[in-house]
């Protein structure tokens, strides 16, 4: 038994047909046949059975398919590892981050890394800290810029930058000239906030919650240039970040004073999953972020 062997069997498993399977892998259609017949012969069982001109897997065939495609995965992989290792600066990595990042920070970090490493490739992912969390989890993303709020089990987080929050008026509303407020005044304010599950309605909670009031919520969003278009108009307030669309919106940020009012950023990646040279290069690019510079 050998790789191509295994190859053979894998496109005939697939196509369901030795003419077909033979033309595609350009070989005689005898020496076809005869190669996954000595695989029969190896293993001592039937791979298929035949209805008229076309084969199906049997219960063995499906068996044998099952294991096959996981070597030739794994031997794929392997195949990708070596040629990684041989040249650091290629290859690629999946970057997951938080959409509220992608307008402040994000295009700068991939430009700046794109310059030092131009043949690297970044597959992008971008959600809430809980849905990115669970990329990872999933081995769907390698690297990612994320809260610490909702994290899977397996994700390793490490801290790299905090951010104030602020609240968000409108400019003709009553608080807009002040520079600072406390929770406690807001009791009967109207809110627009994002979904619970998100990272940021968590902090708003947990600033509710260490004020001691109830916000009364008119509206629940999943994006905040949404919610930035909603304060806008004047139907409301929220509690966010510094984010571009605050400025394109005419809004207002008002400083908070209450403890706590921080949202963390770090850097999140699966515990004991195996990061790429090309994965490796990125992580030491984004562990020595100086955020002021983006």
């Amino acid at each position: 038994m050998d790789i191509q062997q295994l190859k053979y069997f894998k496109t005939v498993a697939e196509i369901g047909h030795i003419t077909k399977a033979s033309e595609k892998l350009s070989i005689s259609q005898s020496a076809l046949s005869r190669s996954i017949s000595n695989l029969e012969h190896e293993l001592g069982v039937p791979l298929f059975s035949r209805k008229n001109r076309r084969i199906e897997l049997n219960a063995f065939g499906k068996v044998m398919l099952f294991r096959t495609n996981n070597m030739l995965s794994e031997l794929a992989q392997g195949e990708r590892e070596i040629s990684e290792m041989l040249d650091p600066n290629t290859g690629s990595t999946s970057f997951g981050f938080l959409h509220t990042l992608a307008t402040s920070h994000i295009p700068e970090i991939i430009s700046e890394f794109q310059k030092q490493f131009p043949d690297i490739e970044l597959q992008l992912k971008q959600g809430p800290s809980h849905y990115i969390s669970r990329l990872i989890a999933k081995e769907e993303v390698d690297l990612a810029l994320i809260s610490p709020i909702n994290l899977e089990k397996s994700v390793v987080w490490q801290k790299l930058w905090e951010e104030p929050m602020y609240l968000v008026v409108p400019k003709d509303h009553k608080l807009s000239k002040r520079r600072s407020v406390k929770i406690n005044e807001l009791q009967e304010e109207k809110f627009i906030m994002l979904k619970e599950g998100f990272s940021l309605r968590e902090i708003s909670n947990r600033l509710f919650e260490q004020a001691g009031i109830q916000p009364e919520i008119t509206f629940e969003g999943e994006e905040l240039n949404t919610i930035a278009g909603l304060i806008s108009v004047g139907l409301g307030i929220s509690i966010m970040p510094e984010i571009k669309e605050i400025e394109t919106n005419g809004l207002v940020t008002i400083q908070i004073e209450d403890d706590n009012s921080l949202r963390m950023i770090g850097l999140g990646w699966k515990e004991n999953h195996y990061l790429s040279p090309a994965s490796r290069r990125f992580k030491e690019f984004l562990m020595s972020l100086n955020v002021e510079n983006y």
